[in-house]
């Protein structure tokens, strides 16, 4: 509830009037924004440009959009890239960290599994 209200309180979604001791009641659109920020935040939106997607979302600008989208999945790509050859060179290091020394320091033959062969 607190990170409902703290999206009020930036603007991104209205405070719904409260009857006196009541409780709020949010409408389906309430609901929908919502469920939009939260999906933009899991794709690796930051708030500020969950901000800039409403704006834009309640214009239709759909070509500033689609910019934004594409200038955030050209930097998750790039990010993707970076973790692809870190893991390749990680999983390299961890093998060669682990498995060659046994290799190199067992009697020739002893360090493969039985039936396999060098």
């Amino acid at each position: 509830m607190e990170t409902v209200r703290y999206y009020q309180r930036r603007g991104l979604i209205t405070e719904p009037a409260r009857p006196r001791g009541g409780v709020r009641r949010y409408t389906a659109d309430d609901a929908d924004r919502l469920r939009f920020i939260k999906r933009a935040q899991a794709m690796g939106f930051a708030l500020a440009e969950v901000e800039n997607l409403l704006k834009l979302r309640t214009h239709r600008s759909c070509r500033a959009t689609r910019e934004l989208a594409q200038a955030k999945l050209d930097i998750v790509t790039a990010r993707i890239r970076d973790f692809t050859r870190c893991a390749r060179n990680s999983s390299f290091s961890l093998l060669a960290a682990t498995q060659i020394p046994k290799i190199l320091a067992a009697p020739h033959g002893s360090a493969c599994k039985s039936g396999e062969s060098r």
